[in-house]
C-alpha cells in the first residue's frame, strides 16, 4: 500500500513539473535581464514564464531563455512580450531588438512585430530583427515561413535559407555572405558564399573583368550550367553580362570573362543580379521529394476518456497538461504557404494580440 501511494505521489509530481516547465533564463547576466508580469509589475529575471502577457527586456547583455519548444536568444537591447504561451501554438511579440529562435519541437510558432506576422511550422533556426530601419527574418531551416505584411496587406513566404526585410520590401532573398576588397590597381573584387539547400557555392567577381564560381560537382552538370547561362544572358540587361564568356576548366569550377566594370557599385549590382537569378534557377530545377513545410503529426488511437487521467485530480496543472496532449492528438495542422495577393483582394488582416497595455510602463 505504501509503495502504491509513493508511486502515485511521484507520478503527480512529475506531471506537475512537466506542465510547469516554462520560459526561463538559461544564460546571461541576471542583473541585466528584466521580467515583468502582465500587470507591469517587476517579477525578477529568474521568473518562470508559464502564461501570456509577460514582458522581457535585455539591457546590457545578451541572454538565452529555454522553453519546451526551444531556445530564445535575445540580444542586448531587445524587448519582447509573450503573447501566446502553450505547447501547441506559442507566439511572441518582438517590440524592439533581435531574437534568435532555435526551435527543437514541432510546435507551430508565430512571431509578431508591429507591422507583420511570421508563422513557423518546424524545427530550425530563425532570426528576427525589428528596429527603426529593419523588419526582417532570416530562415536558417529546411521549412518555409508564412509572412503577412499588414502595412502592404500582402502575404508572402520565406523559403529555406532565405530572408525577407519588409522595411525595404526585399522578399524571399537568398542568404549570402560577401566582402568587397580593393586591389592595388584600383579594381574591386567581390567575394562571398551562397548556400542552396545546404550546398555551398563560393564566388569571386572583379571589376577587372574576371570571375569564378566553385560549386559541389554533385549539385549541377555542365548541361545545367549551359542552360543557366543561356537563360541568364537572355534575362539580364546588364551589358557586361550579355557579353560574358565562360569556361569549365574542371568539374566544380566555372570561370568568367567580361568587359571591365567601372565601379564597386556596378560590380555589386552584377553580383546581386547573378546570385538572385541563380537562386531562382536552382529552385526551378530542384524540386523537393517531399514538402518542405508542415507539422509532423502522429496518428494514435485516442484512449477512453475515463482512462485519460491515471491519477487523482490532485493538481490542476497535471489535468491541464493531459488535456493539451489530447488536443494535439485530435487536431492536425495544415501547412500554410500563402500565395502573394494584391492589395485590393480584401485580405483579412490578422491582428497581433497586443498584450502590452498602453498604461504599462517598463522601467528599471
Amino acid at each position: 500500500m505504501r509503495k502504491t501511494i509513493t508511486l502515485l505521489a511521484l507520478l503527480t509530481i512529475l506531471l506537475t513539473g512537466l506542465s510547469a516547465a516554462g520560459l526561463a533564463l538559461a544564460s546571461g547576466d541576471p542583473a541585466s535581464v528584466s521580467v515583468y508580469l502582465p500587470t507591469g509589475q517587476y517579477a525578477g529575471p529568474r521568473t518562470s514564464i508559464e502564461s501570456d502577457g509577460y514582458i522581457i527586456r535585455c539591457s546590457g547583455t545578451d541572454a538565452v531563455f529555454s522553453s519546451p519548444f526551444g531556445d530564445v536568444s535575445m540580444q542586448d537591447g531587445t524587448l519582447l512580450a509573450i503573447t501566446g504561451y502553450d505547447f501547441d501554438n506559442p507566439s511572441i511579440y518582438l517590440l524592439d531588438g533581435i531574437v534568435t529562435l532555435d526551435v527543437t519541437s514541432l510546435a507551430s510558432l508565430t512571431v509578431y512585430t508591429t507591422s507583420a506576422s511570421y508563422r513557423i511550422g518546424g524545427n530550425g533556426q530563425y532570426i528576427f530583427a525589428y528596429t527603426s530601419d529593419v523588419d526582417a527574418c532570416i530562415n536558417n531551416s529546411d521549412t518555409t515561413i508564412a509572412v503577412y505584411d499588414a502595412l502592404r496587406r500582402s502575404s508572402s513566404i520565406i523559403r529555406p535559407y532565405h530572408y525577407s526585410d519588409l522595411m525595404t520590401n526585399q522578399l524571399d532573398r537568398p542568404i549570402v555572405s560577401q566582402t568587397s576588397t580593393q586591389t592595388d590597381d584600383d579594381h574591386y573584387t567581390i567575394s562571398g558564399g551562397y548556400s542552396f539547400r545546404g550546398e555551398s557555392l563560393v564566388y569571386e567577381f572583379s571589376t577587372s573583368g574576371s570571375g569564378s564560381v566553385t560549386y559541389p560537382a554533385s549539385l549541377v552538370t555542365k548541361a545545367d550550367i549551359d542552360s543557366f547561362m543561356a537563360s541568364y544572358v537572355a534575362h539580364t540587361s546588364i551589358r557586361e553580362v550579355t557579353n560574358a564568356l565562360y569556361s569549365i576548366p574542371e568539374e566544380g569550377t566555372v570561370l568568367f570573362t567580361y568587359p571591365a566594370i567601372y565601379s564597386e557599385d556596378d560590380i555589386m549590382m552584377v553580383v546581386d543580379d547573378f546570385i538572385l537569378y541563380l537562386d531562382g534557377y536552382l529552385s526551378s530545377i530542384f524540386v523537393p521529394s517531399s514538402p518542405s513545410i508542415g507539422i509532423a503529426t502522429v496518428t494514435i488511437e485516442k484512449p477512453v476518456e475515463e482512462e485519460a487521467v491515471p491519477v487523482q485530480e490532485s493538481s490542476d496543472d497535471a489535468s491541464l497538461d493531459l488535456q493539451l496532449v489530447l488536443e494535439v492528438e485530435e487536431e492536425e495542422e495544415e501547412e500554410i504557404v500563402p500565395e502573394p495577393v494584391a492589395a485590393d483582394e480584401g485580405v483579412e488582416v490578422p491582428e497581433p494580440p497586443f498584450m502590452v497595455e498602453p498604461w504599462v510602463t517598463v522601467t528599471d
